[in-house]
């Protein structure tokens, strides 16, 4: 009995026309075991390599692996460590979403005005995931309902996200709440958070390879359990997620901004691709992006630690992405070369 070729937690790029399997081109996703092994190997490359950095940070400073510089590497990647599950299933349906950062920004101004009002911490956090959830939804009812094109969809809603929470902090660039208002404190709890946002992400798309999931069709022409799950819901988890981020920054710093999301939109992106989703054809999981979240923060903060300038910071995870592109075209080709000289092409 032949192996089913759709019972992985693999993210799955769609397939070229020119490289779709069939009898006169074996390719290795058709096998769960080679799916399966190819995934292993891009995970232990990505291991290696955070493990290969932190070795380097502790060589070049020795309060690289101190409890402070732990806390802070903590700190900056829980956000994107939230963001890069549905980021991940959002590219997975061939889609973006280019609002997190507006989203981030907008939920930490609405938190924090709303405490600087007086209200208590529980009543500005509902508030803040109002505002993003409602965010979410309206992006997955005119992706997955409407069909609009994510990408162009994303890319005018997160200047228009970001212009209103200018105007709801009045044109303050730093919205100030006093510390003894500021109990928003979600950090303790975000370790369980990352863990969810995790299993629901794999748990998605486990049932987008068993269902059939997104495969590159239109969302128009998916049936609309299939829209639901595989297109809409992940816009909606991506703005949550969002939102209490940016909820538990106004906890932990005090501050709401507008530009609170800063680069976070393209830090998220670059993760999910590194982590093998998409750019790694065919191989990848959600872990493989937390791991590559993992390498991000800690060269970030190695970088700041050796006060390398934010341009070259920047470069360093554009830099991180095009590496990783062309090492998961490499994975990719090895992949294919040794599963075509296992499996002959039937009639050669």
């Amino acid at each position: 009995m032949s192996e089913s070729p759709g019972m992985s937690p693999v993210m799955v790029a769609p397939l070229r026309r020119q490289e779709v399997p069939g009898p006169d081109l074996p390719h290795f996703s058709e096998t769960f075991s080679w799916r399966m092994i190819t995934t292993l190997v891009w995970t232990v490359l990505l291991a290696c390599t955070a493990g290969g950095l932190w070795w380097y940070g502790q060589s070049v400073s020795e309060h690289f692996l101190g409890d402070e510089s732990l806390e802070l590497i903590w700190r900056r990647a829980v956000p994107i460590m939230l963001l890069v599950g549905p980021m991940a299933l959002i590219m997975l349906g061939g889609g973006l979403d280019l609002s997190v950062g507006a989203v981030l920004g907008l939920s930490s101004v609405v938190t924090a005005s709303a405490l600087a009002d007086g209200q208590s911490p529980q009543d500005a956090f509902l508030l803040a995931m109002l505002f993003s959830g409602g965010i979410g939804l309206l992006h997955a009812l005119l992706v997955g309902v409407a069909s609009f094109h994510p990408i162009v969809l994303t890319l005018v809603t997160a200047p228009l996200i970001q212009s209103a929470a200018m105007v709801y902090s009045n044109g303050q660039q730093n919205v100030l709440v006093a510390q003894d208002h500021g109990s928003l404190d979600f950090l303790p709890d975000t370790v369980m958070l990352v863990i969810v946002s995790a299993v629901v992400s794999l748990v998605l798309i486990q049932l987008a390879q068993i269902g059939g999931g997104s495969r590159g069709v239109p969302a128009r022409r998916q049936r609309w359990h299939r829209r639901t799950l595989f297109i809409s819901l992940p816009y909606v988890l991506s703005s949550l997620a969002a939102g209490f981020a940016g909820s538990s920054t106004v906890g932990r710093l005090h501050i709401g901004s507008p530009g609170a999301g800063g680069q976070m939109t393209l830090t998220v992106i670059f993760a999910a691709l590194i982590g093998g989703n998409c750019t790694g054809r065919r191989f990848g999981t959600v872990i493989g992006a937390i791991a590559a979240v993992v390498i991000l923060a800690a060269g970030e903060h190695l970088m700041i630690m050796e006060a390398v300038s934010p341009s070259y910071t920047a470069l360093f995870i554009a830099a991180s992405a095009g590496v990783a592109l062309l090492l998961s075209e490499l994975v990719y080709w090895i992949a294919n070369i040794f599963y075509r000289n296992s499996r002959p092409i039937p009639g050669a």
